[in-house]
Protein backbone atom coordinates (compact mmCIF):
# COMPACT_ATOMS: atom_id res chain seq x y z
CA UNK A 1 0.00 0.00 0.00
CA UNK A 2 1.27 3.46 -0.82
CA UNK A 3 1.08 5.93 2.43
CA UNK A 4 0.97 9.17 2.58
CA UNK A 5 0.72 12.16 5.27
CA UNK A 6 -2.33 14.06 5.37
CA UNK A 7 -3.07 16.91 7.85
CA UNK A 8 -3.17 16.26 11.88
CA UNK A 9 -0.69 13.79 11.98
CA UNK A 10 -3.18 11.74 9.76
CA UNK A 11 -1.50 8.46 7.64
CA UNK A 12 -3.39 7.98 4.40
CA UNK A 13 -2.92 4.55 3.00
CA UNK A 14 -3.79 4.06 -0.58
CA UNK A 15 -5.53 0.39 -0.85
CA UNK A 16 -6.49 -2.38 1.03
CA UNK A 17 -4.83 -5.67 1.98
CA UNK A 18 -5.18 -8.95 4.07
CA UNK A 19 -3.06 -7.38 6.94
CA UNK A 20 -5.43 -3.97 7.02
CA UNK A 21 -9.16 -6.03 6.29
CA UNK A 22 -9.52 -6.62 10.24
CA UNK A 23 -9.36 -3.10 11.28
CA UNK A 24 -11.65 -1.85 8.21
CA UNK A 25 -14.00 -4.48 8.62
CA UNK A 26 -14.06 -3.72 12.56
CA UNK A 27 -14.46 -0.03 11.39
CA UNK A 28 -17.10 -0.52 8.86
CA UNK A 29 -19.21 -2.93 11.23
CA UNK A 30 -19.08 -0.61 14.11
CA UNK A 31 -20.17 2.65 11.57
CA UNK A 32 -23.16 0.60 10.62
CA UNK A 33 -24.26 -0.59 13.89
CA UNK A 34 -23.78 3.34 14.73
CA UNK A 35 -25.68 5.03 11.57
CA UNK A 36 -27.95 2.00 10.73
CA UNK A 37 -26.23 1.74 7.10
CA UNK A 38 -25.45 -0.88 5.13
CA UNK A 39 -22.27 0.06 4.31
CA UNK A 40 -19.39 -2.19 2.37
CA UNK A 41 -15.87 -1.95 1.35
CA UNK A 42 -13.36 -4.44 -0.93
CA UNK A 43 -10.28 -6.20 -1.08
CA UNK A 44 -7.42 -4.51 -3.75
CA UNK A 45 -7.72 -8.08 -5.61
CA UNK A 46 -11.39 -8.38 -5.78
CA UNK A 47 -12.45 -4.71 -7.27
CA UNK A 48 -9.31 -3.44 -9.22
CA UNK A 49 -11.14 0.12 -10.46
CA UNK A 50 -11.57 1.10 -6.92
CA UNK A 51 -9.15 2.93 -5.41
CA UNK A 52 -9.12 3.15 -1.34
CA UNK A 53 -7.79 5.47 1.28
CA UNK A 54 -7.63 4.48 4.17
CA UNK A 55 -6.93 7.32 6.89
CA UNK A 56 -5.27 6.12 10.39
CA UNK A 57 -4.61 8.85 13.24
CA UNK A 58 -1.69 7.40 15.87
CA UNK A 59 -1.67 3.64 14.21
CA UNK A 60 -5.55 3.83 14.68
CA UNK A 61 -7.74 3.24 11.48
CA UNK A 62 -10.63 6.57 11.72
CA UNK A 63 -11.79 6.71 8.00
CA UNK A 64 -11.92 5.72 4.72
CA UNK A 65 -13.17 6.05 1.02
CA UNK A 66 -13.63 4.41 -1.90
CA UNK A 67 -13.59 5.88 -5.11
CA UNK A 68 -14.26 4.43 -8.66
CA UNK A 69 -14.72 6.50 -12.06
CA UNK A 70 -18.26 7.61 -13.50
CA UNK A 71 -19.32 6.89 -17.03
CA UNK A 72 -18.94 10.66 -17.91
CA UNK A 73 -15.57 11.70 -18.36
CA UNK A 74 -13.70 13.74 -15.55
CA UNK A 75 -15.93 12.39 -12.82
CA UNK A 76 -15.66 9.66 -9.94
CA UNK A 77 -18.19 8.20 -7.26
CA UNK A 78 -16.90 8.34 -4.26
CA UNK A 79 -18.20 6.58 -0.35
CA UNK A 80 -17.40 5.92 2.90
CA UNK A 81 -17.39 6.39 6.35
CA UNK A 82 -15.59 8.15 9.32
CA UNK A 83 -14.95 6.71 13.01
CA UNK A 84 -18.15 8.43 15.20
CA UNK A 85 -15.59 10.16 17.50
CA UNK A 86 -13.50 11.67 14.65
CA UNK A 87 -16.33 13.36 12.82
CA UNK A 88 -16.81 16.62 15.49
CA UNK A 89 -13.41 17.89 14.56
CA UNK A 90 -11.09 19.30 11.66
CA UNK A 91 -9.62 16.05 10.81
CA UNK A 92 -13.08 14.90 8.88
CA UNK A 93 -12.73 18.16 6.94
CA UNK A 94 -9.58 17.73 6.01
CA UNK A 95 -10.17 13.77 5.15
CA UNK A 96 -12.49 14.70 2.73
CA UNK A 97 -10.38 17.65 1.14
CA UNK A 98 -7.71 15.46 0.64
CA UNK A 99 -9.80 13.25 -1.73
CA UNK A 100 -11.04 15.91 -3.21
CA UNK A 101 -7.30 17.46 -3.76
CA UNK A 102 -6.33 13.98 -4.91
CA UNK A 103 -9.22 14.20 -7.94
CA UNK A 104 -8.24 17.96 -8.92
CA UNK A 105 -4.40 16.42 -9.20
CA UNK A 106 -5.82 13.79 -11.93
CA UNK A 107 -7.89 16.15 -14.05
CA UNK A 108 -11.83 15.29 -12.30
CA UNK A 109 -13.61 18.27 -11.89
CA UNK A 110 -17.09 16.31 -10.35
CA UNK A 111 -17.33 14.30 -7.14
CA UNK A 112 -20.52 12.23 -6.92
CA UNK A 113 -20.74 11.54 -3.53
CA UNK A 114 -23.08 8.50 -2.57
CA UNK A 115 -24.40 8.43 1.23
CA UNK A 116 -27.18 6.47 3.07
CA UNK A 117 -29.74 8.71 4.28
CA UNK A 118 -28.92 7.50 7.70
CA UNK A 119 -25.26 8.94 7.79
CA UNK A 120 -26.44 12.64 8.48
CA UNK A 121 -23.42 13.81 9.13
CA UNK A 122 -22.26 12.93 5.52
CA UNK A 123 -25.04 14.71 3.71
CA UNK A 124 -24.69 17.85 6.43
CA UNK A 125 -21.14 17.81 5.63
CA UNK A 126 -21.14 17.53 1.71
CA UNK A 127 -24.05 20.05 1.65
CA UNK A 128 -22.29 22.52 3.35
CA UNK A 129 -19.91 22.34 0.99
CA UNK A 130 -22.02 23.61 -2.04
CA UNK A 131 -22.96 19.80 -2.68
CA UNK A 132 -26.04 19.57 -4.81
CA UNK A 133 -28.87 16.26 -4.58
CA UNK A 134 -28.65 15.07 -7.73
CA UNK A 135 -30.85 11.64 -7.41
CA UNK A 136 -31.92 8.61 -5.02
CA UNK A 137 -31.48 5.21 -5.08
CA UNK A 138 -34.03 3.15 -2.86
CA UNK A 139 -33.90 -0.21 -2.63
CA UNK A 140 -37.19 -1.74 -2.01
CA UNK A 141 -38.20 -5.72 -0.96
CA UNK A 142 -41.13 -7.70 -2.48
CA UNK A 143 -43.71 -8.07 -0.18
CA UNK A 144 -46.92 -10.45 -1.59
CA UNK A 145 -49.34 -8.84 0.86
CA UNK A 146 -49.11 -6.09 -0.93
CA UNK A 147 -49.27 -7.34 -4.40
CA UNK A 148 -52.22 -7.39 -6.78
CA UNK A 149 -51.65 -9.29 -10.17
CA UNK A 150 -52.35 -6.60 -12.87
CA UNK A 151 -55.27 -7.74 -15.02
CA UNK A 152 -55.85 -4.81 -17.44
CA UNK A 153 -53.60 -5.29 -20.54
CA UNK A 154 -51.72 -3.29 -22.79
CA UNK A 155 -52.85 -4.04 -26.37
CA UNK A 156 -50.54 -5.94 -28.86
CA UNK A 157 -48.04 -6.42 -25.46
CA UNK A 158 -45.83 -9.51 -25.21
CA UNK A 159 -42.67 -9.79 -23.08
CA UNK A 160 -40.49 -12.69 -24.20
CA UNK A 161 -37.12 -13.73 -23.35
CA UNK A 162 -34.25 -12.72 -24.47
CA UNK A 163 -31.42 -13.75 -26.08
CA UNK A 164 -28.17 -12.91 -27.90
CA UNK A 165 -30.32 -12.43 -31.11
CA UNK A 166 -32.28 -9.74 -29.57
CA UNK A 167 -28.68 -7.36 -28.65
CA UNK A 168 -29.29 -5.29 -31.35
CA UNK A 169 -32.73 -4.08 -30.68
CA UNK A 170 -31.75 -3.78 -26.74
CA UNK A 171 -28.27 -1.70 -27.17
CA UNK A 172 -31.06 1.47 -28.07
CA UNK A 173 -33.11 1.05 -25.75
CA UNK A 174 -30.58 0.64 -22.52
CA UNK A 175 -29.07 4.12 -24.27
CA UNK A 176 -31.49 5.78 -23.91
CA UNK A 177 -32.95 5.14 -20.40
CA UNK A 178 -29.49 4.65 -18.86
CA UNK A 179 -28.00 7.53 -20.41
CA UNK A 180 -25.18 5.17 -21.80
CA UNK A 181 -22.82 4.40 -24.97
CA UNK A 182 -23.42 2.17 -27.43
CA UNK A 183 -20.07 0.47 -26.85
CA UNK A 184 -20.40 0.33 -22.83
CA UNK A 185 -24.48 -1.17 -23.67
CA UNK A 186 -23.23 -3.75 -26.12
CA UNK A 187 -20.49 -5.48 -23.19
CA UNK A 188 -23.02 -5.04 -20.41
CA UNK A 189 -25.99 -6.39 -22.48
CA UNK A 190 -23.63 -9.39 -24.14
CA UNK A 191 -22.06 -10.38 -20.66
CA UNK A 192 -26.01 -10.40 -18.55
CA UNK A 193 -27.61 -12.64 -21.84
CA UNK A 194 -24.82 -14.52 -21.27
CA UNK A 195 -25.01 -15.24 -17.53
CA UNK A 196 -27.17 -18.03 -17.08
CA UNK A 197 -28.64 -16.87 -13.61
CA UNK A 198 -29.90 -13.73 -15.29
CA UNK A 199 -33.30 -13.99 -17.10
CA UNK A 200 -33.06 -10.98 -19.40
CA UNK A 201 -37.00 -9.86 -21.36
CA UNK A 202 -37.66 -7.87 -24.22
CA UNK A 203 -41.11 -6.60 -24.41
CA UNK A 204 -42.50 -5.11 -27.78
CA UNK A 205 -45.97 -4.37 -29.37
CA UNK A 206 -47.02 -5.49 -32.68
CA UNK A 207 -42.70 -7.12 -32.64
CA UNK A 208 -41.24 -3.37 -32.22
CA UNK A 209 -38.90 -3.65 -29.13
CA UNK A 210 -39.99 -0.83 -26.53
CA UNK A 211 -38.50 -1.96 -23.30
CA UNK A 212 -36.31 -4.38 -21.38
CA UNK A 213 -35.77 -5.84 -17.65
CA UNK A 214 -33.89 -8.46 -16.18
CA UNK A 215 -34.59 -10.94 -13.16
CA UNK A 216 -31.30 -12.92 -11.21
CA UNK A 217 -32.61 -15.35 -9.70
CA UNK A 218 -29.43 -16.91 -6.75
CA UNK A 219 -29.49 -19.11 -3.89
CA UNK A 220 -33.71 -19.06 -3.59
CA UNK A 221 -34.43 -15.22 -3.76
CA UNK A 222 -34.85 -12.94 -7.30
CA UNK A 223 -33.06 -9.62 -7.83
CA UNK A 224 -35.14 -7.01 -10.63
CA UNK A 225 -33.05 -4.68 -12.27
CA UNK A 226 -32.98 -2.88 -15.81
CA UNK A 227 -36.63 -1.83 -16.12
CA UNK A 228 -36.44 0.42 -19.26
CA UNK A 229 -38.64 1.93 -21.77
CA UNK A 230 -38.46 3.70 -24.66
CA UNK A 231 -39.76 7.22 -24.36
CA UNK A 232 -41.70 7.43 -27.07
CA UNK A 233 -43.91 4.39 -25.25
CA UNK A 234 -43.87 5.94 -22.48
CA UNK A 235 -46.85 6.63 -20.17
CA UNK A 236 -49.26 4.14 -21.63
CA UNK A 237 -48.49 1.12 -19.06
CA UNK A 238 -45.61 -0.34 -20.66
CA UNK A 239 -43.76 -0.28 -17.27
CA UNK A 240 -46.73 -1.65 -15.08
CA UNK A 241 -46.88 -4.44 -17.71
CA UNK A 242 -43.35 -5.31 -17.80
CA UNK A 243 -42.79 -5.22 -14.21
CA UNK A 244 -46.26 -7.16 -13.52
CA UNK A 245 -45.12 -9.94 -16.08
CA UNK A 246 -41.81 -10.41 -14.26
CA UNK A 247 -43.16 -10.35 -10.70
CA UNK A 248 -45.79 -13.51 -11.76
CA UNK A 249 -42.53 -14.88 -13.73
CA UNK A 250 -40.66 -14.89 -10.52
CA UNK A 251 -43.91 -16.47 -8.78
CA UNK A 252 -44.33 -18.74 -10.77
CA UNK A 253 -40.55 -19.75 -10.56
CA UNK A 254 -41.36 -20.70 -6.59
CA UNK A 255 -39.81 -17.52 -5.80
CA UNK A 256 -41.30 -15.41 -3.44
CA UNK A 257 -38.37 -13.12 -1.98
CA UNK A 258 -36.76 -10.91 -4.35
CA UNK A 259 -35.92 -6.95 -4.57
CA UNK A 260 -35.17 -4.22 -6.88
CA UNK A 261 -33.02 -0.89 -6.90
CA UNK A 262 -34.96 2.32 -7.84
CA UNK A 263 -32.58 5.36 -8.84
CA UNK A 264 -35.03 8.37 -9.27
CA UNK A 265 -34.89 12.58 -8.92
CA UNK A 266 -38.65 12.27 -8.37
CA UNK A 267 -40.27 10.29 -5.25
CA UNK A 268 -43.26 9.98 -7.04
CA UNK A 269 -41.70 7.86 -9.46
CA UNK A 270 -41.81 4.82 -6.86
CA UNK A 271 -45.60 4.48 -7.12
CA UNK A 272 -45.39 1.96 -9.92
CA UNK A 273 -43.42 -0.04 -7.62
CA UNK A 274 -45.22 0.56 -4.47
CA UNK A 275 -48.61 -0.67 -6.19
CA UNK A 276 -46.83 -3.77 -7.45
CA UNK A 277 -45.81 -4.84 -3.46
CA UNK A 278 -43.07 -3.68 -3.19
CA UNK A 279 -41.85 -1.58 0.23
CA UNK A 280 -38.80 1.09 1.10
CA UNK A 281 -35.82 -0.75 2.71
CA UNK A 282 -33.40 1.87 2.47
CA UNK A 283 -32.43 4.82 0.69
CA UNK A 284 -29.27 6.90 -0.39
CA UNK A 285 -28.32 9.80 -2.08
CA UNK A 286 -25.96 11.02 -4.77
CA UNK A 287 -24.62 14.62 -4.14
CA UNK A 288 -22.78 16.25 -7.05
CA UNK A 289 -20.02 18.61 -5.84
CA UNK A 290 -17.64 20.79 -8.45
CA UNK A 291 -13.88 20.50 -7.42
Amino acid sequence: MEELICKNQVIVKKGANEKSFGELKQLVQMCNENDNTELTFHLDDVEEDITKFLFYNEAKLIGYFEMTPSYVKGEVMVWGTIHPSYRRNEIFYDLFQYIKDNCKGNNINKLKVINEREAAYVRDYVTSIGGKLLYSTYKMNFNKEYYKEKTEEVTDFILEKASLEDLEDMIPIGMEAFETTEKEERSYNESNLKDAKNNNFIGKINNTPVGLISARIQEGEGIIFDLAVLKSYRRRGIGRAILSKTISYLLNQGIEKFKLGVETENINALTLYEDSGFRIEKASDCYEIKI
